[in-house]
């Protein structure tokens, strides 16, 4: 199943390294500065924050990491932890991923939490260190142990996938209702994943759209589609397609490419907004550039019927191919069409019986059909010779197609 995650959140550091809002940069304090230079640890620690954040001195990167190597050769983990964050990050130092897993490792062996949850990170995605999902694991449950809300939920994620760990969806939850409880949306969102499947714990679509909600209300673009989807089919909430223009129109901003393309259906349907062809097509191409094969379909069908854009068959043809060579089978079948009625593309039957036989062979039900009498007209027109070329070639597409290529 589908679920959520990080790739690498924000370091949970001891002060945030965005310098404050309208502060006025002062002078070092002298007295600080002194007391660091004396090699007091805890001293050159604070000076390299205040270097960092702009706080007491001109925000500077390249000085704090000075003053965070002095502290961190001292064994401070703060230290060791915040100049792992700027080696992570290239910030007044070169980036070097290894270099911060190495200090990483130092600051998590003295069982800080948020280094532990980083080093587990860093071996989950094997940037810095060889991938090892036993060792993510392990350093994720120490860091979850001290209550670290990201490494139940990412623990959890383990659990689910069985990486690192023996898989057990009901273990997956139990880490993912931990992380939820304690507020990380991320953790939300999967529990919620797991009470809409049933795995791991008993179906309930009520508690699902809950979650969701917990999720979305925080920002998570992909808990505010599912949750527009749940508003959308009634499910575990009751229906209310403007309850879920909302929710998708949330996602939508922050740059969804699914909850662009649905919000894009209400649109086109007037359902729970007001019908409007020219905002669909708006979110349709917003989805489609992002490469979410239904938009560019959908795009292809807006230029070939003139809704919302001027009919322009060249460029509907252009947007469907995009969707068909990514294997969406109503695209793959609108080729076809396209190819035999020479709109927008030569007419050409070989092309038409290839997009043809590519939607009947992966369709299902009445698409299916509907490609496999498309395809036997066409035949009709075709000699054995070409069609022993297309068999040819189309047993090439589908084997790319069953490797995951196009």
């Amino acid at each position: 199943m589908r679920t959520h995650r990080k790739l690498l959140v924000p370091a949970l550091s001891l002060a945030s390294l965005a310098s404050l809002a309208g502060a006025q940069a002062a002078a070092v304090d002298q007295n600080l500065a002194a007391k660091a230079n004396t090699g007091d640890a805890a001293a050159q620690l604070d000076l390299a924050m205040a270097y960092e954040q702009g706080r007491a001195a001109p925000q500077d990167y390249a000085e704090a990491a000075q003053w965070l190597k002095k502290s961190a050769a001292q064994g401070l983990a703060a230290a060791q932890f915040e100049l792992a964050f700027l080696y992570r990050h290239g910030l007044g130092v070169t980036h070097d991923d290894a270099i911060a897993a190495a200090l990483y490792l130092q600051a998590a062996e003295q069982g800080l939490p948020a280094a532990e949850f980083n080093l587990g990170l860093l071996y989950e995605h094997g940037e810095g260190v060889a991938r090892d999902d036993a060792r993510a694991a392990a350093w994720y449950r120490k860091a979850a142990d001290c209550g670290i809300a990201q490494a139940e939920g990412n623990l959890g994620s383990l659990y689910l996938a069985g990486r690192g760990v023996k898989q057990d969806a009901g273990e997956a939850a139990q880490w993912f209702r931990k992380g939820a409880e304690a507020g990380d949306a991320e953790a939300e969102y999967n529990l919620a994943l797991l009470y809409r499947s049933g795995i791991g714990l008993t179906q309930d679509d009520s508690q699902a759209a809950d979650w969701y909600r917990k999720a979305a209300d925080q920002g998570l673009a992909q808990a505010q589609n599912d949750l527009g989807a749940l508003y959308e089919h009634g499910i575990g909430v009751p229906q209310d397609f403007a309850a879920a223009a909302t929710w998708y129109a949330k996602a939508a901003a922050q740059g969804s490419a699914e909850a662009q393309f649905n919000l894009a259906l209400r649109y086109s349907l007037g359902q729970g907004v007001t019908h409007d062809d020219a905002r669909a097509a708006e979110l349709f191409l917003a989805a489609a550039k992002q490469g979410f094969d239904r938009a560019e379909n959908n795009m292809g069908a807006l230029y070939e019927h003139g809704l919302g854009v001027p009919q322009d068959f060249s460029l509907a043809a252009q947007w469907y191919r995009k969707a068909a060579e990514q294997g969406h089978t109503g695209a793959e079948f609108n080729m076809g069409r396209l190819y035999s009625s020479g709109h927008g593309v030569a007419q050409d039957d070989a092309e038409a019986w290839f997009w043809f036989n590519a939607s009947a062979e992966r369709s299902m039900g009445a698409q299916r059909e509907r490609a496999e009498l498309a395809r036997s007209e066409v035949e009709k027109r075709l000699s054995a010779a070409e069609l022993a070329r297309l068999r040819e070639r189309s047993k090439h597409l589908l084997a790319a197609r069953a490797q995951g290529g196009s």
